[in-house]
């Protein structure tokens, strides 16, 4: 960052050193056009005979006159100005270009280590599915529904910059002569930090391949801020050439071998180890999935071009495609890909998030993957009910209206949406009485169910009183309907929303609010949240809000007594985390007992499976 100040400052300097030299090249050139003019007209001025000084010869004697005066100076200073011009205008250029290097650069290490979390985070939901495939029976019926191990928070004090990465490269070439190199960086557990394969091509010398996957792997591990490395290679002649017991034989190798070393230069520690490929089975499975890869594609190509009788005789394995939301393998032709940014998501995950944008009224839905681009919902017409894409009809229109000029019926059994430009008020005053106020939009017919209301209230027409005589009013003394709304909302402990002052009931989950407007605020205390997180100190959750025990009547839980009475909130106390959004639901490995008995509330938001179709385990 110091360097980034540093290019400023300096590139503002020479802007100002540019606009001086301007400057005194305009005052000079006043200057010498005055002394000329003098000296036409015969005038003796110092500044003529200063200027003339300048221009006399060796012999010391003076100019023939005005025009060797003027031409002698312009032929001098002239070209003298427009190399300093074109040397000032070079630098700036060049300074610019080092500032969007260094942007670049830490771009990228953003970009790395957001790699090193995500592959953090997929570690962990492995480990935690395969926990909970290996508990048994009796003990997931006694705290299987309460247990749980959250991804822990990462912080950038997370990242210790003193361990010692692993860093293993590999090089494969199958029998007709395809060339693929993977690499894979781990940290001093031996945990997959990032990894990348990359296929070469066909008869690509080993030497050029291993110092590829050398490269690849350290200019990587460079951006994501790793200092000490420890590279793995079963490659000889790299391993030797680094340690400097060989030399390059070819001037491509010394390339190669020279990159190499410069790199390794901005490492804290950097050390190579000759590894056998038998302990390097991992990387290299990596380097044969991209020479897989790479044949599928060809013989999707291959399909595509043949005739049909050929595509029946040899069919190609099917593509398939990881899903990031719930991590599973599915078809490509199961996909759906987002135009602008090429995000690919299964259909199943994608209308899931769907519907929860439709019924939140987030739209236009955006990309699951937090990016600006938008899914166009007319590419999905073929995997979406006729329900949603009504429903999103009509999100999407009270979405263009402005938050100001929307007005919706005040009846509980309408709650139909106007557009107030398209409202007809009545302005006259409700009675005699009040002709000296009377609101621009008060007395209104509701378009669907033909009711009055009054339009600037939100609330059933008062005919006995102006709007401002209304508003006055206490609470108790209002328009019955609105009396009992407020009594019920301050009995059931509703919120209003601080934006557009709808009432908001919560039924299930945790007191995070996210209004349909987009307003984000506290349930309990109305504390609006900022940057996803909250101003207030309230807590966060309680646990009769996120789990109901559907089980009634003669059925029993089979928790024990002393499990019913687990205080959770000692839990909150302590600090521990908790999964607002629950765990991920890539991984279904038991039954959902809630569902055996008869019922789930949590649909197909269950993080359990509800039937056998639902069961599945990935390690």
């Amino acid at each position: 960052m110091a360097d980034v100040v540093a290019v400023h400052q300096q590139l503002q300097e020479m802007k100002m050193a540019t606009i001086s030299f301007s400057d005194w090249e305009l005052a000079y050139n006043l200057q010498l056009e005055e002394a000329m003019k003098a000296s036409i007209t015969g005038v003796d001025l110092s500044t003529v005979q200063f200027k003339a000084d300048k221009v006399r010869g060796r012999d010391g004697r003076q100019a023939a006159g005005p025009s060797n005066v003027e031409s002698n100076v312009e032929s001098n200073v002239e070209p003298a100005i427009s190399d300093i011009t074109s040397a000032l205008q070079f630098q700036s250029q060049e300074l610019l270009k080092l500032e969007q290097e260094i942007k670049d650069q830490n771009q990228a290490i953003e970009d790395a280590q957001g790699l090193i979390i995500e592959m953090r985070r997929r570690n962990h939901d492995m480990e935690f599915a395969k926990s909970v495939h290996e508990m048994s029976d009796d003990e997931w019926e006694r705290v299987g529904d309460h247990f749980e191990k959250p991804f822990p928070k990462i912080d950038e004090d997370d990242w210790d910059d003193t361990q010692t990465c692993n860093l293993y490269t590999a090089r494969v070439r199958e029998d007709e002569g395809h060339v693929a190199v993977a690499w894979s960086v781990t940290d001093e557990e031996n945990r997959v930090l990032l990894e990348q394969s990359k296929y070469l091509g066909l008869e690509v010398p080993g030497y050029d391949a291993d110092y590829i996957s050398l490269l690849d792997g350290l200019t990587v591990s460079l951006a994501a801020g790793v200092k000490n490395v420890h590279v793995c290679c079963h490659s000889v002649a790299v391993y030797s050439q680094i340690t400097g017991q060989w030399k390059a034989k070819s001037p491509k190798q010394a390339k190669s071998l020279q990159e190499a070393l410069e790199k390794t230069k901005q490492l804290d520690h950097f050390s190579v180890e000759l590894f056998p490929k038998h302990m390097n089975e991992h990387t290299l499975s990596l380097a044969h999935e991209a020479i897989k890869r790479h044949r599928e594609g060809i013989l999707k190509k291959t399909r595509s071009a043949s005739s049909s009788s050929s595509q029946q005789a040899s069919l190609p394995m099917e593509v398939e495609r990881d899903c990031p939301i719930c991590f599973e393998k599915v078809p490509e032709v199961d996909t759906f890909e987002v135009k602008g940014c090429s995000h690919r998501f299964c259909v199943s995950c994608l209308t899931q998030h769907i519907q929860i944008r439709v019924k939140s009224s987030q739209v236009p839905v955006k990309c699951p993957q937090d990016c600006a681009n938008l899914v166009d919902i007319n590419e999905c017409r073929e995997f979406l009910s006729a329900e949603l894409l009504e429903a999103y009809a009509k999100r999407l229109t009270e979405a263009s209206i402005p938050e100001s000029e929307r007005v919706y019926c005040p009846f509980f059994n309408c709650s139909s949406l106007m557009f107030k430009g398209d409202l007809t008020g009545s302005p006259e005053p409700s009675s005699s009485r009040q002709a000296r106020a009377a609101p621009v939009l008060g007395r209104t017919e509701c378009m669907e169910c033909h009711r009055l209301f009054c339009a600037a209230c939100r609330v059933p027409w008062h005919s006995e009183m102006s709007c401002e005589e209304y508003q006055s009013l206490p609470l108790d003394e209002r328009d019955n309907e609105d009396v009992k709304l407020h009594k019920l909302a301050s009995n059931n402990k509703w919120q209003r929303c601080a934006k557009c002052h709808r009432m908001i009931e919560l039924d299930q989950g945790c007191y995070h609010m996210t209004c349909r407007c987009g307003h984000e605020f506290c349930y309990l205390c109305g504390a609006p949240w900022m940057n996803k997180q909250a101003t207030c100190k309230c807590k966060l959750w309680d646990e009769e809000r996120l789990v109901e025990d559907p089980l009634s009547g003669n059925e029993t839980d089979t928790e024990s007594e002393a499990d019913s009475e687990y205080d959770y909130e000692n839990e909150m106390d302590r600090g521990y985390p908790f999964p607002v959004r629950g765990m991920p639901r890539a991984y279904k490995t038991r039954m959902c007992r809630f569902w055996q008995s008869g019922f789930c509330r949590n649909g197909v938001m269950c993080n359990f499976a509800h039937g056998p179709e639902e069961l599945r385990f990935t390690m």
